[in-house]
């Protein structure tokens, strides 16, 4: 199956600094899917797994478009620049470029992660979109982020035996600009060493999901992915039920997966082929 590397976009010098992209054409089609990216490292692994969905998904009629944000992956810019506005910007921009490229007339966007945070936000601004697919999606965004600080504090404890700076201490040094030093390293990160950038910081505090959900008009599909069977997190259910209260059609699936296509995990595994069928299944209906 064919792809083609671009960057983009091409129609709005002003808007500048370019984003990387791979399309997958699909011959006449008249559907196509944006696929959204995750956070930090999550994205670094997923890159393989959308590049999957993208090809499978282009050979059975449907037109894809993957693409690193702004200060991501082989698009230009720093980490610490990306945040809510530019993700979901680049979003939008990847929508006008699969729509240039493939002539089509329905749109979905398919979000993994914290990229599903982020496809819910453009869904809840856009009237024009024929279905929004959330895998897994974080639907507290900034829990997600903090919790992750927890990590960076057991780094601590295995370089320095000790406790430099808490989640509270690296969040406030963050949003005043100021480092987090200790032994030469700056703790500002992830425990990945992905910087953390104060505009990301500041817009995902403010950002809630739930109250975003009834302006959501796209088909909506929440998959709770996990490596054996489990019911969905009560997050997952209260947030469809959301979108049904508000008339939205939507479901909530459940896909076990041994290897999950966000995570590093003992095997590595290019696609996830359960979760691939399940979301065929839905852009396809």
């Amino acid at each position: 199956m064919q792809q083609v590397p671009c960057f983009f976009p091409q129609a709005e010098p002003e808007y500048g600094r370019p984003r990387f992209g791979l399309f997958f054409p699909s011959g006449e089609a008249d559907r196509g899917v944006i696929l959204c990216g995750p956070f930090g490292k999550e994205f670094e692994i997923a890159r393989t797994q959308m590049s999957h969905f993208g090809r499978e998904v282009a050979a059975r009629g449907c037109a894809a478009f993957r693409f690193d944000y702004w200060g991501y992956g082989d698009s230009g810019g720093e980490f610490t620049e990306a945040c809510v506005t530019t993700m979901a910007e680049d979003v939008d921009r990847a929508i006008d470029e699969l729509r240039r490229r493939a002539k089509i007339t329905r749109v979905s966007l398919l979000g993994i992660r914290f990229g599903a945070a982020i496809a819910a936000v453009v869904a809840a601004r856009r009237n024009d979109l024929d279905s929004l697919v959330l895998w897994a999606p974080t639907l507290k965004p900034w829990d997600y982020l903090y919790d992750g600080l927890h990590q960076t504090i057991a780094m601590q404890s295995l370089l320095f035996r000790d406790i430099k700076f808490v989640r509270d201490d690296i969040v406030a040094n963050v949003l005043a600009g100021y480092p987090s030093l200790a032994g030469g390293y700056d703790l500002n990160c992830t425990d990945q060493g992905f910087p953390l950038g104060a505009p990301l910081l500041r817009e995902v505090k403010e950002l809630d999901l739930f109250s975003l959900s009834p302006k959501i008009t796209a088909a909506t599909q929440l998959v709770h992915v996990c490596k054996q069977a489990e019911p969905p997190p009560k997050l997952a259910t209260d947030f469809i039920e959301k979108l049904r209260a508000a008339g939205v059609p939507c479901r909530l699936d459940v896909v076990v997966e041994p290897t999950l296509p966000w995570m590093h995990e003992g095997i590595f595994a290019p696609r996830a082929p359960n979760l691939f069928e399940k979301t065929f299944a839905w852009l396809e209906r």
